[in-house]
């Protein structure tokens, strides 16, 4: 009888622990409704998002500071794929004419643009608030050690995945609600302090990295089956998995059509470092908004795979912050004795999709390393510098030209 007694209650504590989580969600978006938010699109995105392990608590609201400097461009509608966008000496010179009041303004040469707020990559303060943004991905909450505080105007409404074994981040919102920042957790390692993503986030650095599923020699396994034979690989293969829902990609969409819903008036901002700052790339050309990224790995071949449209005409919204002591960066981490490929990362990639913001510490005598991948040493380059490096579009860059995509 106490056996049939303990099994019971054994059995009856997960569901009330399922019941409780419920009715913990229901309040978090009554919470929102409060808030003024859409409540009949609200529940339907988070509802779409859960389902895809995202969990977000709007109850959870915390004031915190940053400095919120942009400047405005005037670019093409990123929503007409026929349409691509480029940001010019023209359009900005239309933008000064916009903000002194138009009148000089020929309609014609506006018929096709639309004004887009985007975030500052040449002002220092600006690329520093993304990066402790981008920091900030990586932690749980405020009351972490790790959390930096960004600055005055913005406030953390959302935090998102926190309860899953997947992506992971924070959406953070300025007081006028004119500016939403989503910024996605990069790659969690296993001897790091936060392990339940490391899985997960491996798969997808095999997976949108590598030349062919993250075979980057003869007795590696794959995380895939679209190879082949030597330095061959199944092209449309290699598509479809990156759309497979294991993969952020997909979700990192959702997570940002659900944040439009919640914000629609609202300019959405992404940001992230390392994997986080691929993804943000990516979506960032998914949905035409802007993003500036910290030590991503090379993400434009996942972006040709996916058939994004700038990663066909090369015009992207998207600034990578990187440095040339960083190989993973660079392009540089693979070969059978580096250090990701003892990791079991196949990080084959170098190309990056938009503009790139390099500091070139290997010619000041830095000597390139992992440790140079670290965010924090990123910060500390910003915080020490005068400016942001001349950013710049890197010309024909090829990935894997070894291998034959049937």
């Amino acid at each position: 009888m106490l056996s049939y007694l303990l099994f019971t209650v054994v059995a009856v504590i997960p569901f009330l622990s399922l019941v409780i989580n419920i009715h913990q969600d229901n309040s978090t978006l009554q919470e929102a409704k409060a808030a003024q938010y859409h409540e009949e699109t609200l529940r339907n995105h988070v509802t779409l998002v859960l389902k895809h392990e995202i969990y977000i608590p709007l109850d959870d609201i915390v004031n915190l500071n940053t400095e919120n400097e942009y400047k405005y461009l005037i670019t093409t509608e990123p929503d007409d794929p026929s349409i691509t966008f480029e940001i010019n000496t023209k359009e900005i010179e239309l933008v000064n004419t916009l903000e002194d009041g138009g009148d000089n303004i020929n309609e014609d040469e506006t018929e096709n643009y639309s004004i887009v707020r985007v975030p500052d990559a040449t002002d220092k303060d600006t690329v520093l608030t993304f990066a402790k943004m981008s920091s900030n991905a990586y932690a749980r909450d405020h009351e972490t050690n790790r959390w930096i505080n960004p600055g005055d105007n913005w406030n953390r409404t959302m935090g998102i995945g926190w309860d899953s074994d997947g992506m992971r981040g924070h959406v953070f919102v300025d007081e006028e609600d004119s500016i939403v920042v989503l910024a996605l957790k990069g790659t969690s390692i296993r001897f790091g302090s936060d392990t339940d993503t490391v899985r997960r986030d491996k798969l997808n650095d095999n997976m949108l990295f590598s030349c062919c599923c993250g075979r980057a020699g003869f007795s590696w396994s794959g995380v895939c089956d679209c190879y082949e034979k030597v330095y061959t690989c199944k092209h449309s293969c290699l598509e479809s998995e990156l759309c497979n829902e294991e993969i952020y990609y997909s979700i990192a969409v959702r997570t940002y059509e659900m944040i439009a819903a919640i914000y629609p008036t609202s300019h959405i901002w992404l940001t992230g470092h390392s994997l986080a700052g691929a993804l943000s790339s990516l979506v960032s050309q998914t949905k035409g908004s802007p993003a500036i990224v910290f030590q991503a790995p090379g993400e434009q071949l996942a972006a040709k795979r996916l058939h994004l449209p700038s990663s066909r005409s090369g015009d992207t919204m998207v600034w990578h912050i990187g440095n040339t002591a960083d190989p993973i960066f660079m392009g540089t981490c693979n070969g059978p004795m580096s250090i990701c490929a003892i990791g079991g990362y196949a990080m084959e990639t170098e190309c990056h999709s938009g503009y790139e913001c390099v500091y070139d510490n290997v010619r000041e005598g830095t000597t390139m390393s992992i440790e140079y991948h670290k965010l924090s040493y990123v910060m500390e380059l910003i915080e020490k510098s005068d400016e942001i490096p001349v950013c710049h579009r890197r010309q024909n860059c090829v990935d894997c030209y070894m291998w034959n995509y049937t």
